[in-house]
């Protein structure tokens, strides 16, 4: 490996902790109302969750199941914040396709009107095996939902059977994988 190369592995990788540091800072604010700078030492501690592995069970792998650095991303499809961190974090994937791996787990805000549905249709193309270019097809063109029909998104994600993809975003039942993301 070059030096100029191993330079830019580590300058990569530098960006993309900052970029996920930034992330859950302002995720913390939006979400609890205060900088993290105001909270104390003591509310700041991880959190020790003893069957970790288990909670992956709750979001959909992408990438190599045996890839050494593995990352869960708790997101929003329609989320601006989220939809530049899957961009980095896709920069990284196709940087590193056989050492980084994504758990992707479904946390829909409530301020999101097509945060559900995006959701939804997301594991509906996933039944199909199109998990994966939906998810990046939803956050590349977020601003399009309301104005686009879910079913021309099922055609750019190639999505095989579109009438199966149809019913299933009809059905009124909740998605598993959204109620787990949130609980």
């Amino acid at each position: 490996m070059s030096t100029r190369v191993k330079w830019d592995t580590i300058f990569t990788a530098t960006l993309v902790i900052c970029a996920l540091i930034t992330t859950g800072l302002v995720g913390y604010r939006q979400l609890f109302g205060q900088s993290a700078g105001s909270a104390s030492r003591s509310s700041l501690r991880g959190v020790f969750i003893p069957n970790w592995r288990s909670e992956l069970a709750a979001g959909v792998p992408l990438g190599p199941s045996n890839a050494p650095v593995q990352l869960v991303e708790f997101s929003d499809f329609e989320c601006p914040y989220c939809a530049s961190l899957h961009a980095n974090l896709k920069s990284v994937l196709e940087r590193f396709p056989a050492d980084v791996a994504i758990t992707y787990v479904h946390f829909p805000l409530s301020m999101h009107r097509f945060a559900v549905p995006a959701a939804r249709v997301a594991e509906c193309a996933g039944n199909q095996g199109r998990f994966a270019a939906m998810h990046d097809l939803l956050f590349e063109e977020q601003n399009e939902f309301g104005l686009k029909p879910w079913n021309e998104f099922a055609t750019d994600a190639k999505v095989p059977d579109l009438a199966a993809f149809e019913a299933c975003i009809q059905n009124k039942e909740p998605v598993r994988r959204v109620i787990e993301g949130l609980n």
